[in-house]
């Protein structure tokens, strides 16, 4: 009896698929293979990948970025909103006042009201300002930092931060508003989040960058919060109830990963990664593992050495037993293994050449359009970077712990 196979083979550019008939669907029981059949047709389906060629970004990020910005200015203006009503609802200011506060600046610039009031009263008004302005610049916390530390922009934030956290030293009683305030050579360096400054290069070419000097973390601005708070008190403007109100019971301004049920730093919650990790196709019961996991890099490690193969006196063929088992053992000793390393670890004495890499390419091209001489067998040929990670951290215990993998 004649059947047929269905095979597809689906990437992001295209779609190869086979059809494969069989007489019988007999198995060879040595090596797993099936005895007859032919490729009665076949063929590939290409079309265009779904991303920006310049740069390879999905061709829906700009609709998405755009998307999420209008959640962040409606999510701020709300926030905004419910800190101005509770400002009238506590009696610090009118509600046929509050406008007119914030459009005279009463008590002047609010950069120095922030300072001032870690060490003098503020006026209602002027508190109602201070309070506004934390609220509305409540500063930058990091949910993705492995992302964010990669990203050109985002990374330069974090520098900033710490250089600007660093500048505070040990004094637990000064604030990042006051290092702001004592550099700033005029009122507008104060409110510039950012300034461009302009780099010229080797080449004499002028390059402009974000410099983004005035970024302050999130639990600063808490930390600023309560030490204000705790010098206000004492007048009896800056009530407890109002505090707890803005910056949520048991607020701990140390901790970046505290409790935030105040309207001042409340947020969405973060959605555990876990929930996002499908099925394994297999295991059905069983979550897939991560790209690090000591489990899944030896499963590709051992898919790679299976499926490479070698040209040896011009014959192509894959390796044996004691090559595998030597080049396992080399992706374990070394952090990234390359061509080169397994040509000269394990076939030091055999002239053989690898049948997945181009021996053509062997000049490389940099931005500036210059040619420099490559090895083409410095192409990287796998990596098992979770693997280091856990045994340069558990040290000599790791041992113990790869027997169970």
């Amino acid at each position: 009896m004649k059947k047929r196979i269905f095979g597809f083979d689906l990437g992001i550019a295209s779609i190869g698929w086979a059809i494969v008939e069989m007489e019988d669907e007999r198995i060879n029981p040595s090596d797993g293979f099936l005895t007859e059949g032919k490729i009665v047709k076949s063929g590939v389906r290409i079309f265009n990948v779904a991303e920006n060629p310049k740069n390879g970004e999905s061709l829906a990020k700009p609709r998405r970025d755009k998307r999420l910005s209008r959640r962040l200015c409606r999510r701020k203006a709300r926030r905004k909103e419910a800190i101005r009503n509770l400002l009238i609802a506590k009696g610090l200011v009118g509600k046929e006042d509050i406008d007119r506060i914030f459009m005279q600046q009463i008590g002047g610039d609010v950069w120095d009201l922030r300072v001032k009031g870690l060490s003098e009263k503020l006026e209602k008004e002027e508190l109602a300002r201070v309070i506004f302005h934390l609220g509305k610049h409540r500063g930058f916390k990091s949910y993705r930092k492995a992302e964010e530390e990669n990203d050109e922009e985002s990374g330069k934030v974090l520098k900033a931060i710490k250089e600007n956290r660093e500048s505070l030293g040990k004094d637990e009683t000064k604030t990042l508003a006051q290092v702001i305030v004592e550099r700033a050579k005029n009122s507008e360096d104060k409110h510039k989040r950012n300034y461009q400054k302009i780099n010229i290069d080797k080449n004499g070419k002028k390059k402009t960058e974000l410099v983004y000097q005035n970024s302050i973390p999130r639990s600063e601005i808490k930390r600023e919060l309560k030490l204000i708070y705790e010098k206000q008190k004492q007048y009896g403007i800056f009530t407890e109830d109002l505090y707890v109100a803005l910056a949520g019971k048991g607020e701990n301004p140390k901790d970046d990963d505290n409790s935030e049920n105040g309207i001042m730093f409340r947020h969405r919650p973060v959605g555990a990664v876990d929930d996002m990790v499908g099925y394994c196709r297999f295991e059905t019961k069983e979550k897939r593992a991560p790209k690090e996991a000591p489990s899944s890099e030896l499963f590709v490690a051992l898919s790679k050495i299976n499926n490479m193969s070698v040209y040896e006196d011009n014959e192509k063929r894959f390796l044996n037993n004691d090559e595998r088992a030597l080049l396992l053992d080399l992706l374990k000793k070394t952090k990234t293994v390359k061509y080169s390393t397994i040509s000269s670890k394990i076939f030091k004495d055999k002239d053989i050449k690898f049948a997945d890499i181009n021996y053509k390419k062997t000049v490389k091209k940099d931005k500036d359009g210059k040619e420099t001489k490559v090895n083409p067998e410095d192409e990287k040929f796998y990596s098992m970077s979770g693997w280091h990670k856990i045994k340069t951290s558990l040290g000599d215990a790791f041992n113990k712990y790869q027997e169970n993998i």
